[in-house]
């Protein structure tokens, strides 16, 4: 878990920490998330390329495609868990799930 991570670790960030950060697939997103602000507040030295980051942002790109097209097995799965929740239920469900596993 990103969570157990030792303070002033040195990693590697790979394309998945940024994608599930971008796309809601709890508890994943809680977790990249949280990591990636301890990154911001240099708890953990990490460093990327330039491949992750294109990486990242190619998926979620297709991500987003699929999902307005409504296709896609993830897009399937991914509705049929938030249903017609508003983005502003998708987010205090996730604050509510983050704060039940802190």
């Amino acid at each position: 878990m990103l969570s157990n991570m030792p303070p002033r670790t040195r990693c590697f960030i790979d394309a998945n920490i940024f994608y599930y950060s971008l796309v809601s697939t709890p508890p994943l997103t809680v977790e990249c998330v949280d990591f990636l602000k301890r990154v911001e507040r240099r708890e953990v030295a990490a460093s990327t390329s330039s491949a992750a980051i294109a990486e990242a942002t190619h998926k979620a790109i297709q991500f987003v495609v699929l999902l307005e097209r409504g296709k896609g097995d993830s897009v399937a799965e991914i509705k049929e868990y938030w249903g017609e929740s508003s983005i502003d239920e998708i987010h205090a469900r996730i604050m509510q799930w983050k704060e039940q596993h802190a």
